[in-house]
C-alpha cells in the first residue's frame, strides 16, 4: 500500500538520511549503526560508556572485554515498525582473567516496497539492507602495585556494508575504548564502586553512492557509573556524554536495580537532543545461565518503541563463578552483623580468592577477631534476661558461652553464682552445679 511505503520511506530517512534520495555532501549515511546494541543499554538511556558488560561491550565500549568473566551470547531485536526491524547478535569469550574476545552482528533489512519517480508514478519495488560485522578485544592491564586501579582497554574493527536496491557500498569502522574501575584502592573510600570510561566508534572513511560520499556516524562518548548496595543487592547509577562528530550531542542518564541477582529494573532518558528527551524504561530477568530482557521507549519521534533481547551464558557453572569479590565481601559483612563469625570468614577468604589484596575484605577479617569479645556482652545481656524470666538452664548456657569468649568476665561470674541460688522455673533443672566459685559450669554439647 502507498500509505505503508511512504511511512517506510519516512522511517529509511530518519534511520539514514543518505540512503534515500540524494543527501547533502558528506551528511551521515549508515544510520543503523546508531540503532542502540541491546535492552539494558536501551533502558539506561544509553549511558553505557562506564557501566557495560558482557558481550555488548563490543558496541559501547570494547574495554568492557577486560572485565568479562564467562563466555556469553546475546541476540536482541528492535521493534520500530512494520517491516523495520534492527537486529544484533554478539558472542563474547573470555581469553583467561584479564582478556575477552567478541564477535558482532548488526543488521536492518526492509522488504520490498514500492517506489515512485518524480511524477508519482509507480516504477516497480525495491528493498534494503544494512549490515555491519566487528571484531573487538579488550583487557585489564596488570599492575604489581595494589594501590592502583583496574585500567582495561579495548579495540573494535569491522567491516559495514550498505545496500539500496541494487545499488552496495561498503567501507571499514573501528572504535577504541578506555575503562577504569577500583579507584578507592588509592585510599579514597568514597571512589568506591565508580568506574569511568570514554570510547568512540564508528569510526571509519564513509560510505559512497554513485558520485555522494556520505561519512559514518561517528560517536566519541565519556561517562562514568556509580555502583552502591543500599538495600544489599546492587544498584548502578550512569551518566554518559555522547557527542556525534559534525552532529548533535547529547546527555544519557540511566539507573539500574538488580534484585536477588534475578530481577532487574531500569529506567533512562536523552536529554540534549534535537528531538527532545525520550523516556525509557526495562525489565530483566536472569536464571543462572539465561536471561531475557525488555526495554521500552516513549516521546519518540516514532511514537512507542519496544527492544527485546535473551542472552546464555556457558562455561563454568553458576553461583561461585558469577560471584564477584563485592559479592562475598557483602555477604560476609552480614554474617558479621548477625554474629556468624565462621560463615563470615569463608565469604571473606573466598573475596581474597577472587581479589587478592582487597582492603574491605582484609579489614573486615580484622574485624571478625574482635566478634568473640563483643558477643560476649551479648550473651551477658542474654543470660541476664533468661534469669529475671526464671529460665535458669538457659541463662548458664549463655553465661557459659561468654565465659568461653572471654574467660574471667566477672559480669558472667556473679551472674552464675547468682544462677546457683535462684530458684529455677517449673520444668526445669536445679542450676546449684552452674556456678560454684570461678569456674563455669561444664555446656552439654547441643548448647555449644
Amino acid at each position: 500500500m502507498r500509505a505503508r511505503a511512504t511511512f517506510t520511506l519516512l522511517l529509511l530517512a530518519l534511520l539514514r538520511p543518505a540512503a534515500g534520495s540524494a543527501g547533502a555532501a558528506g551528511s551521515a549515511g549508515a544510520e543503523f549503526l546508531s540503532v542502540a546494541a541491546g535492552p539494558r543499554g536501551v533502558a539506561m538511556g544509553e549511558a553505557q560508556t562506564a557501566a557495560v558488560r558482557g558481550p555488548y561491550a563490543a558496541f559501547w565500549n570494547p574495554a568492557g572485554l577486560g572485565l568479562l568473566r564467562y563466555p556469553e551470547a546475546v541476540f536482541s531485536y528492535y521493534r520500530l515498525a512494520e517491516g523495520i526491524d534492527p537486529q544484533h547478535a554478539a558472542y563474547a569469550h573470555p581469553l583467561g582473567a584479564r582478556q575477552g574476545l567478541a564477535a558482532s552482528l548488526s543488521r536492518l533489512a526492509v522488504g520490498p516496497f514500492d517506489s515512485y519517480d518524480a511524477n508519482g508514478l509507480r516504477r516497480g519495488s525495491v528493498d534494503a539492507e544494512d549490515l555491519a560485522v566487528n571484531l573487538a578485544y579488550g583487557q585489564r592491564l596488570f599492575f604489581a602495585d595494589p594501590t592502583l586501579p583496574d585500567v582495561s582497554l579495548g579495540v573494535s574493527a569491522g567491516w559495514v556494508s550498505q545496500r539500496l536496491h541494487r545499488t552496495l557500498s561498503r567501507t571499514a569502522a573501528a572504535g577504541a575504548g578506555i575503562m577504569v574501575s577500583g579507584l578507592e584502592r588509592s585510599g579514597a573510600a568514597w571512589l568506591k564502586g565508580l568506574s569511568l570510561g570514554v570510547a568512540g566508534r564508528n569510526l571509519g572513511p564513509g560510505l559512497r553512492f554513485d558520485t555522494e560520499k556520505t561519512r559514518l556516524p561517528a560517536v566519541v562518548s565519556a561517562g562514568l557509573a556509580l555502583e552502591r548496595r543500599p538495600w544489599g543487592d546492587p544498584m548502578t547509577l550512569a551518566l554518559d556524554y555522547q557527542a556525534r562528530l559534525g552532529d548533535e550531542h547529547y546527555l544519557g542518564l540511566g539507573a539500574e536495580y538488580v534484585l536477588r541477582r534475578v530481577l532487574s529494573l531500569r529506567a533512562g532518558t536523552r536529554v540534549g537532543k534535537r528531538d527532545g528527551p525520550d523516556l525509557r524504561v526495562g525489565i530483566g530477568f536472569s536464571l543462572k545461565r539465561v536471561s531475557v530482557e525488555y526495554a521500552w521507549t516513549g516521546l519518540s519521534p516514532l511514537g512507542d518503541l519496544h527492544h527485546m533481547g535473551v542472552g546464555c551464558r556457558f562455561g563454568g557453572a553458576a553461583d561461585v563463578k558469577e560471584k564477584s569479590a563485592e559479592d562475598f565481601i557483602e555477604q560476609g559483612r552480614r554474617y558479621l552483623k548477625q554474629k556468624r563469625t565462621y560463615e563470615a570468614v569463608v565469604e571473606l577468604n573466598n573475596a581474597l580468592e577472587a581479589d587478592p589484596g582487597n582492603r574491605a575484605a582484609l579489614d573486615l577479617i580484622r574485624r571478625a577477631a574482635d566478634v568473640k569479645e563483643k558477643s560476649a556482652e551479648d550473651r551477658i545481656e542474654q543470660g541476664r534476661r533468661y534469669l529475671k524470666q526464671g529460665r535458669i538452664y538457659e541463662a548458664v548456657l549463655e553465661l557459659n558461652s561468654a565465659l568461653e569468649a572471654d574467660p574471667g568476665n566477672r559480669a558472667a561470674l556473679e551472674l552464675l553464682r547468682g544462677a546457683a541460688q535462684a530458684k529455677p522455673a517449673k520444668g526445669e533443672a536445679p542450676a546449684a552445679a552452674a556456678g560454684q566459685g570461678a569456674e563455669p559450669a561444664p555446656v552439654p554439647e547441643e548448647g555449644r
